[in-house]
């Protein structure tokens, strides 16, 4: 379905009073399977803020965008506690939404600290994998799979990985061999719940294979029950030629 026929599928189903299957159509056509300024435009105007989300950025807002390094961490702390709690029809009213990880990326794009980073990575990562998968955030999170701090390593691993772009496949493929033992398992992690329903291109699903092979040995059991479960995962998929 072309963007444009999704805006109109979408109005069509406004008018008919589900209001729930056009903001996932729409959302999907401008925001989490393809990204595409006009009809990121429409759902803005056909999706207003909820009261919930007006709530929760009115007070979000000002704290990520603080002078104080602690009152910034402590806002990303939040919301990234909250993405992590059990899902919940409240929740979702303000986390489901473009405009939240719209104010997470702003604040991590202009965040120094690299505290305050590492947490406001993880509020977006968690975000995305409970709520809303917002591809616009692919290029900061690519960015970030080569930071210093470990944790934040591990969240990029973890938020690029439910993000629905076969490209992320590559990026993640080295990290296997990551000398922090949290990313290693956030790459399995991810190759095990997301591969099978993904494309691979057979060179790096071939060097994916290589490299989960040693970590099934690895003496952290957890460890090794992902790298098993990614294995699987990864034989179950079919691979192609990179494109």
């Amino acid at each position: 379905m072309s963007n444009s026929a999704a805006i109109a599928e979408a109005k069509s189903l406004l008018s008919r009073n589900q209001p729930d299957e056009a903001r996932a159509l729409l959302a999907s056509a401008s925001f989490t399977e393809n990204l595409d300024p006009k009809a990121q435009q429409a759902f803005q105007e056909m999706f207003p803020p909820s009261d919930a989300l007006e709530a929760e950025l009115t007070d979000l807002l000002p704290k990520l965008g603080s002078k104080d390094s602690k009152s910034r961490r402590a806002a990303a702390h939040r919301v990234r506690r909250e993405a992590m709690k059990e899902f919940t029809l409240k929740r979702k009213a303000w986390m489901a939404d473009p405009r939240l990880t719209d104010a997470l990326m702003r604040s991590l794009e202009a965040e120094s600290d690299p505290a305050v980073q590492e947490e406001i990575t993880g509020a977006l990562a968690h975000t995305i994998i409970r709520y809303f998968p917002d591809l616009r955030a692919f290029p900061l999170l690519e960015n970030l799979l080569s930071n210093r701090k470990k944790k934040t390593r591990e969240y990029a691993v973890l938020g690029l990985g439910w993000l629905h772009a076969d490209r992320r496949w590559a990026l993640l493929a080295p990290l296997l061999k990551d000398p922090a033992l949290e990313v290693r398992r956030a790459v399995c992690r991810v190759i095990a719940f997301k591969a099978q329903q993904a494309h691979v291109d057979q060179e790096t699903k071939n060097t994916m294979l290589a490299s989960l092979s040693p970590l099934m040995k690895d003496k952290d059991n957890l460890l090794q029950d992902l790298a098993g479960s990614a294995y699987a995962a990864l034989q179950r998929t079919g691979g192609r030629k990179a494109t």
